[in-house]
């Protein structure tokens, strides 16, 4: 995939986050003081008061004694019971859950989050918020996005109601991590974006540090590296200053992957390193996971198999100590490129089926969890009735027609659900098929336009161009043997040789135009330079930009690239009126992409189909024979912009 940078829209936002990183700075040696001053409180406080600053100081040192910070936890936990203090009680709980979190056990913390949420009377609205928190958190890590965004929601809007613009920014923010998770960026960004803002208000470094780095891995994901280096920059030195090590680490890794996908290995390589002890230390088994699976896919980039293969099964047996499903699916996709790129065809096909049931187990999961709700919705309203029933001293016959009854309607709504869901099957199967035949007239047509143009170049190359050719000849000859004193004659003569001569060579250009040598022999790139050079350059300054294309490609995707190339060529010298034009054409491993763009009149591009030519027609077609994408982005006077992009698949 090739990005482009554009760094001016992040000038305001950069400045708004640059004061309040300014501010942090100063605020810092506060925070550190204030731990301080509540350590030495908790020396001469006893009961609930004891249980209010272990729970404080628990918060306060998550991120930065992750053991020390699970010890006070259980301290305030078990006074709290001790005091019978169901406030203290709970907020210990919540304490110990986000701990739970920091050590990857999510079906502890996810467990232990229901269980705090059960008690409905004895907790209030930021309590329920933060557990609400840390089952969206649970879920996002188990790979179950919908339930995560839903805990998210719920816990967003409880913080809001207490007023909590840190934890509900929080909540957004998550949100945001989740929908960056399925690649949805705009919707991340969004909420990110909200939570970032909710937060200026309190100013806490802890939670301002995991909005940055959201921010910043969306900006890398999205493309744009530069921005997500300038804030991953901002975050690691709030991180830093604070002694915030998770936060390091986090940033670390997110610097690492800018560096990754902009090609300097070297720095990608030096700051994933320095993520790894921090994991370790604090024994984040997730994060290590994420670490090593980034190291493989660099060495794997660098068609460097063997390393990435190491770093990949050292991924895999991080994530399977976690539970970590999502993780474990990319690193033996991965895996399996590896083995492909180094020949092992048996081993690329073992791994990528392994792929695919962890792929599958994570939507049998999903499913069957909605199952166990159902199942559980439905024996609780089965008890319901049954005391109901007996309340109302109703007949066990009664009772029998009403379990019938429901379990017909059970039965009914299966057989109900089997056959829409065959019916799906069977309009999906329709339509691939429809698809298909699409594919293969389309492929028809192309071969025998193609077929046509190479018949029809031979009979203008080896027919009528050599009989120009002996005509221009025996004229000649004849011209040599004649007398002729008459000048006018004489001109007349010489001008039917000169036009015989022009004949000849336009013969041999249409030929050439037809079925160039240049794409039969040399490739794509040969082909187009040599056609662009025959444009006349004093009327037309053409630049040419080729990258990635010293290979072969299929003969089709050379072809019809060509073809395509060639038409939009045409189309700026007749209709466009412009005096220079850029062309480029890269391949990677996502595809080719083409851009073609000139400094003509333009054209109002709404509406396409509006435009009667077949030109754009043809090259719509073409292109999505090859499954690939061409947009248009022109306006009067303004030029225009022609981008191509077609995938790769043998």
């Amino acid at each position: 995939m090739q990005y482009r940078f554009y760094f001016s829209g992040l000038t305001i936002v950069m400045k708004k986050i640059i004061l309040l990183f300014c501010f942090f700075i100063v605020t810092h040696a506060f925070s550190q003081s204030n731990t301080d001053r509540l350590n030495n409180l908790l020396k001469n406080t006893n009961g609930k008061e004891k249980v209010n600053l272990l729970n404080q100081i628990s918060k306060d040192i998550r991120n930065t004694d992750v053991q020390q910070a699970k010890k006070y936890a259980i301290d305030a936990l078990t006074l709290s019971k001790k005091e019978n203090y169901k406030e203290g009680e709970i907020k210990a709980s919540n304490r110990l859950a986000d701990q739970y979190l920091i050590d990857s056990k999510y079906d502890s913390a996810f467990i232990l989050a229901n269980a705090i949420l059960a008690d409905k009377k004895n907790i209030d609205g930021n309590s329920r918020g933060e557990s609400y928190a840390i089952i969206a958190e649970s879920n996002w890590h188990l790979g179950k996005f919908d339930e995560a965004i839903m805990n998210y929601m719920q816990s967003a809007n409880l913080r809001k109601q207490e007023n909590n613009s840190s934890g509900y920014g929080s909540s957004l923010i998550g949100i945001g991590y989740v929908y960056q998770s399925q690649n949805k960026l705009t919707e991340a960004e969004k909420y990110i974006k909200l939570g970032l803002e909710a937060m200026k208000e309190k100013n806490d470094p802890i939670y301002l540090i995991k909005g940055y780095h959201a921010l910043a891995n969306t900006y890398g994901m999205g493309g744009k590296l530069k921005e997500a280096l300038a804030i991953d920059s901002i975050g690691l030195a709030l991180a830093i200053n604070n002694k915030i090590e998770t936060g390091i680490s986090m940033f670390y890794d997110n610097m690492a992957n800018c560096y990754l996908y902009s090609g300097n290995y070297k720095k990608a390589n030096e700051y994933f390193r320095k993520s790894i002890p921090l994991d370790t230390k604090f024994n984040n088994n997730r994060l290590l996971s994420d670490t090593y699976l980034n190291l493989g896919n660099m060495y794997f980039m660098q068609q460097m198999p063997n390393e990435a293969i190491l770093f990949l099964d050292s991924s895999i047996l991080l994530a399977d100590k976690v539970g970590y499903k999502l993780g474990k699916q990319k690193a033996l996709q991965l895996l399996s490129d590896a083995y492909k790129e180094k020949g092992d065809d048996a081993k690329a096909l073992a791994y990528l089926n392994k792929m695919i049931i962890v792929k599958d187990s994570i939507v049998n999961e999903t499913r069957e969890k909605k199952i166990a709700e159902l199942q559980t919705l439905y024996e609780t309203d089965k008890i319901e009735k049954e005391i109901q029933l007996q309340k109302a001293q109703l007949s066990k016959q009664q009772y029998i027609i009403v379990v019938i009854s429901i379990g017909f309607l059970l039965v009914l709504l299966i057989l109900y659900g089997m056959y829409k869901r065959r019916q799906v099957q069977q309009e999906s199967k329709l339509q691939s098929a429809i698809l298909h035949q699409q594919n293969i007239a389309t492929e028809e047509v192309l071969a025998a336009e193609e077929k046509e143009r190479k018949r029809i170049a031979g009979d203008l190359h080896d027919g009528v161009g050599q009989m120009m050719s002996a005509v221009k000849m025996n004229l000649s000859s004849l011209a040599s043997k004649l007398t002729i004193t008459n000048e006018s004659d004489m001109v007349l003569l010489q001008k039917t040789i000169s036009l015989i001569d022009e004949s000849c060579k336009e013969v041999r250009s249409v030929s050439h135009n037809m079925m160039p040598n240049a794409l039969l022999k040399a490739g794509l790139s040969s082909a187009v330079k040599e056609f662009i050079e025959k444009i006349d350059h004093s009327k037309l300054q053409v630049n040419l930009y080729t990258e990635g294309l010293q290979e072969r490609l299929n003969s089709n995707y050379e072809t019809v690239l060509y073809r395509v190339i060639q038409e939009v060529v045409n189309n700026v010298i007749k209709h466009a009126n412009a005096n220079k034009l850029d062309i480029s054409l890269l391949k990677d491993k996502d595809g080719i992409s083409c851009t073609i763009e000139d400094n003509g009149i333009g054209f109002i591009t709404d509406n396409l189909e509006s435009y009667t030519g077949i030109g754009l027609k043809n090259i719509q077609t073409r292109i999505k024979y090859l499954k690939g994408t061409v947009e248009w982005d022109s306006n009067k006077n303004e030029g225009t912009l022609v981008a191509i992009h077609v995938p790769l698949t043998n």
